[in-house]
């Protein structure tokens, strides 16, 4: 399952998929 990772919300996917990050 592919979660949307939300902003100002670190997610595990986030790290691994970086769509939009400072």
């Amino acid at each position: 399952m592919i979660t949307v990772p939300s902003y100002g919300e670190p997610d595990n996917l986030s790290s691994l998929l970086p769509l939009q990050g400072p």
